[in-house]
């Protein structure tokens, strides 16, 4: 929660064009959590800051899958760093792993990024995509290809269980499959000449060089605005990270 308002001081302080929006956007769901303080919902729960032991995760059912980590995020909020990865499963679809690393250290990834594995991961209490524990031994695969939406209206549609289930979620994994740059660099055009803005970074720069211009399968995280690229593959071939 203290993160929370920290994030709203953020945005009011930053200014910019939506400054207001999304002060009130994040102003409205710390209202919505207060409403459902006594609900034991555990969304809510995790909203609010009620933590479940790693431990006590990883004692609790397991899932067996192909995992593609694919997507990660690294942030330093001065006293904690965190990295969170979001891998693919085969038949599990998208999970999240978190590590944190306080004293000025990195934190590892909890999977070799962009490596495919053969292992079990425990989920937390939750909805898709489930926060998970990585297992015992993970077992490297071969690389193989990843399937992805053949449209950005058919991958943003699918949004919309997972909003419904926690509105709070402010990062999504999403995917399309043979996109092109424009000219600009400043979006991502599907076959059907849909466009969506992309975040101009050194991931973008690295798909570029990587694909040389020809349309690529393309994942990266949705914040509502903008993709943060994270992931590219020829429309056929297995993806690599870039992000």
């Amino acid at each position: 929660l203290a993160a929370a308002v920290d994030e709203v001081r953020g945005l009011v302080a930053a200014g910019g064009p939506h400054w207001a929006h999304d002060a009130a956007d994040r102003l409205g769901g710390l209202h919505l959590l207060a409403r459902l303080a006594e609900s034991p919902d555990p969304v809510v729960r995790r909203r609010l800051g009620f933590s479940v032991a790693e431990e006590e995760v990883r004692g609790g059912p397991g899932w067996s899958d192909q995992w593609v980590p694919l997507l990660k995020l690294e942030s330093d909020d001065g006293l904690v760093r965190t990295v969170r990865q979001w891998a693919w499963g085969r038949s599990h679809g998208w999970v999240m792993a978190i590590r944190h690393a306080a004293g000025g250290a990195r934190p590892v990834p909890p999977l070799a990024h962009g490596v495919p594995v053969q292992g079990v991961v425990h989920p937390y209490p939750g909805v898709p995509p489930h926060r998970v524990a990585v297992g015992g031994a993970l077992v490297e695969r071969p690389a193989e290809p990843v399937p992805a939406p053949e449209s950005w209206q058919a991958a943003l549609a699918g949004l919309e269980e997972p909003l419904k289930a926690d509105p709070w979620q402010r990062l999504h994994p999403l995917g399309c499959a043979a996109v092109r740059v424009t000219e600009d660099t400043g979006h991502l055009v599907d076959g059907a000449g849909r466009g969506l803005r992309v975040r101009a970074d050194l991931a973008l720069d690295q798909a570029l060089a990587v694909t040389g211009g020809e349309p690529f399968d393309a994942w990266g995280l949705w914040n509502g605005r903008e993709l943060r690229l994270g992931a590219v593959a020829e429309p056929g071939r297995a993806p690599e990270v870039v992000g």
